[in-house]
């Protein structure tokens, strides 16, 4: 979804709700860091649509 907007509380709310997700491994390899990142992301863009994301999936199987 593209915002024309983005303001810095944003990018620290992500930032925190992120490292908040990740705290639950008991360290990261900065190899696999931004493979980290994709679950966390993917979840807070569908934040508000998730149970309509998760419908459409259960459908398909």
């Amino acid at each position: 979804m593209f915002r024309r907007f983005t303001h810095i509380n944003g990018v620290e709310s992500y930032w925190s709700w992120t490292k908040r997700r990740l705290n639950k491994f008991n360290g990261i390899s900065k190899r696999h860091f931004s493979e980290y990142l994709l679950e966390p992301e993917w979840r807070f863009n569908h934040r508000d649509s998730i149970e309509v994301d998760l419908k459409k999936l259960i459908r398909k199987a």
